[in-house]
């Protein structure tokens, strides 16, 4: 699938606004200085899930900001579609999307909880379902032509 950020959370990550802060700078949305400055970051986890709705291990994470570097010339908020192979989480029946940040506070996480995502691989359905269903139409054809 391709990742990347809404212009929303691209946007408060950026320049802060009422709720989150700007990221990389030393002061939260209230202008106080919160001892966090380099340690911003705004990750996706992707987590496979089993037929039960079941988490099936570990989840493929995605850093959508990051400014956890010492060289700040690393720091980066993800603004172009950005590929995430999701193949890691092997064979399953759905996914699970959890966002987390380091801008959290006394309500939960302050960073806007958005993502947008593209061209998500879809997987055929097995040949048993196919063959069941062609199976259900000729019945219903055949009953049809007896009536």
């Amino acid at each position: 699938a391709y990742i990347t950020n809404t212009t929303y959370a691209a946007l408060s990550m950026r320049d802060g606004d009422n709720i989150g802060k700007q990221f990389g700078s030393p002061l939260d949305a209230n202008g106080i200085i919160d001892g966090t400055n380099g340690e911003d970051w705004f990750r996706l986890s992707v987590y496979g899930l089993d037929t039960n709705y079941d988490r099936t291990g570990l989840p493929v994470d995605f850093y959508l900001a990051d400014y956890r570097s010492a060289n700040s010339a690393d720091d980066y908020i993800v603004t172009d579609w950005t590929w995430l192979d999701l193949s890691g989480l092997g064979i399953v029946s759905g996914l699970e999307f959890e966002l987390s940040s380091s801008d959290v506070g006394d309500w939960g996480m302050n960073t806007p909880a958005y993502f947008a995502m593209d061209n998500l691989s879809t997987v055929p359905i097995p040949g048993a379902i196919w063959l069941l269903a062609s199976g259900i139409v000729g019945l219903i054809g055949l009953r049809r032509k007896m009536a």
